[in-house]
């Protein structure tokens, strides 16, 4: 499936941000993933860069966490305006983060891949899993969660 990066912001958007853009304003604090530590990290070194604001946003930056869950709790606890953070993490907090969709011409997606070790000790269970994500039913979850469709690889020009 795909993780999709989305902009997390304190609840009600108090500082109006529509768009990556946005996050170089002066007087926007930031957080980021690290980016030797987190897939959301790398890519948003990427998007940033391919937008040509990486260094303006940098100046904002007062926050690098190494655990999505830790990017997004400052947001959350009203210490920043906005972190970029997978689209399902944000979605877990939506009691104290709101959270705007990248445009899709500059979003970058991150493939989380699914499989079963070799070295399972419960090989049926683990195939009946196996089974049940990739069913109309398990897929369906996933996008209700906020991942993009598992095992469609047409479906990430739809959100690109």
């Amino acid at each position: 499936g795909y993780q999709i990066p989305v902009i997390a912001v304190q609840k009600g958007n108090p500082k109006n941000i529509t768009c990556l853009e946005d996050l170089a304003r002066p007087g926007v604090t930031v957080g980021v993933g690290e980016k030797d530590a987190l897939a959301v990290g790398r890519l948003t070194v990427k998007m940033l860069g391919e937008l040509g604001i990486y260094d303006d946003v940098m100046k904002n930056v007062e926050f690098e966490g190494g655990t999505a869950t830790k990017l997004i709790m400052p947001v959350a606890m009203g210490n920043l305006d906005a972190v970029i953070n997978w689209m399902p993490v944000a979605m877990a907090w939506e009691e104290t983060v709101d959270f705007i969709k990248i445009d899709p011409a500059n979003l970058m997606c991150s493939i989380a891949p699914i499989g079963m070790t070799t070295y399972s000790t419960k090989k049926e269970l683990a195939k009946q899993y196996l089974d049940f994500v990739m069913s109309d039913e398990g897929r369906a979850i996933f996008e209700e969660r906020g991942f993009a469709p598992y095992f469609d690889p047409e479906e990430i020009e739809k959100v690109r």
